[in-house]
């Protein structure tokens, strides 16, 4: 392919990089062809958008790629562009007004204009096609890859030992559960570490239940693989989820993880999270089964295979 081929990322925000680090695992395998570029505006303001669709025209390639919630700059991209849809319901929030203008800015008028659509799991697929139908016949799954960093034998990832059982926890927004986790983990002998940072309200709520607990957030990835290396299980049991990353992570360094699935693990329920996680720090057998499933599972990520699916796409256009 001779074609000139951009793909469009998001301003970085120091909050939240998760969506940056995946994609830029990426650039070796995706070729030398391929071009990144930061939209230099973050934010939702009429002011921001208006120039990041000016930025995105100015900039375009041949094949253009939109990642990280920035759909609005297909409007300066045109038709030969493909965007990746990491989820709906982050984006699609606020009051009747709001909701709105978000639905058509970043859904609508750029998926219309867009000739390809990725989405990084079927439930962001069935998603997206009940919020825009006729987006149906476009979409394809293309699920996130693991990051080059993350790439880590078990033989080498070596646990630090602690005094009690270590749970993680990953992510402290609304949809990520926190505050079940706190709640089942009452009156537990575990040592709790939380990544992402707390709100008032969590951190009030931790304490009215004597929860010990560390926070850190703000972390280079290397940081937060030292966490990973303290921890027994992982708990992720959310209430709403576009992918998943802490799910892929677990599974590749061989951590149990306690994620939701209504039949086994109810986010709903705080006796369903508390059992779960004793059943995971106690029953051996447990976690040496899921550890290989995790194995098995991780296999279909690697950033190869990824790259490949992003170029087939990149082709069709």
């Amino acid at each position: 392919m001779n074609e000139k081929i951009v793909v469009f990322i998001r301003k970085k925000r120091p909050e939240a990089n998760s969506i940056e680090e995946i994609f830029h695992s990426l650039i070796k395998y995706l070729g030398h062809e391929v071009r990144w570029i930061e939209l230099p505006y973050d934010g939702a303001s009429i002011s921001a958008i208006a120039k990041n669709i000016w930025f995105a025209r100015k900039h375009r390639g041949d094949i253009n790629h939109i990642t990280g919630e920035v759909h609005y700059i297909a409007l300066g991209t045109g038709r030969r562009t493909l965007i990746t849809v990491h989820d709906v319901q982050s984006i699609i929030k606020g009051g009747r007004i709001e909701r709105t203008i978000k639905k058509w800015l970043w859904f609508n008028l750029p998926l219309c204009i867009a000739r390809k659509i990725s989405v990084i799991s079927s439930f962001t697929k069935n998603e997206l096609i009940e919020l825009c139908p006729f987006t149906e016949k476009k979409i394809s799954v293309v699920n996130n890859p693991i990051n080059d960093l993350q790439i880590i034998s078990a033989a080498t990832f070596h646990k630090t030992a602690s005094a009690k059982k270590t749970i993680l926890h990953v992510g402290t927004k609304t949809n990520k559960n926190l505050e079940g986790v706190l709640k089942a983990i009452t009156n537990l002998s575990v040592r709790l570490i939380i990544i992402g940072p707390m709100t008032l309200n969590q951190e009030q709520l931790a304490d009215s239940l004597n929860v010990k607990y560390e926070n850190y957030y703000n972390l280079p990835y290397f940081k937060v693989l030292e966490l990973y290396k303290q921890a027994d299980i992982i708990t992720f049991p959310s209430f709403y989820e576009g992918f998943g990353m802490p799910i892929i992570e677990a599974n590749l360094i061989g951590i149990p993880i306690l994620t939701s699935d209504i039949e086994v693990v109810n986010p709903y329920s705080i006796d369903n999270i508390r059992n779960g996680i004793i059943e995971l720090l106690e029953n051996n057998e447990l976690r040496r089964n899921l550890i290989t499933l995790g194995k098995k599972n991780i296999r279909r990520f690697s950033p190869q295979n990824i790259a490949e699916q992003y170029k087939s796409l990149y082709n069709q256009l």
